[in-house]
């Protein structure tokens, strides 16, 4: 049996419906299911993009 967590999220109304609507999009029912695969989906990505510095040929020749 998984333990599941617990979070508590306040929205206005417009953000609610956005998010309503793009879960409907996705074929989402819930919108916890839809914030899961929000989670799953980004958070790994923005994580590495705080771990990983990535500079252009210009910026690394001002560097050095």
């Amino acid at each position: 049996m998984t333990n599941n967590e617990f979070i508590e999220i306040h929205l206005d109304a417009e953000t609610k419906q956005l998010a309503k609507r793009a879960a409907v999009a996705l074929g989402y029912s819930t919108l916890t299911e839809f914030f899961i695969y929000l989670i799953q989906n980004h958070a790994p990505q923005v994580l590495q993009e705080h771990v990983h510095i990535q500079l252009s040929h210009a910026q690394f020749e001002q560097f050095v």
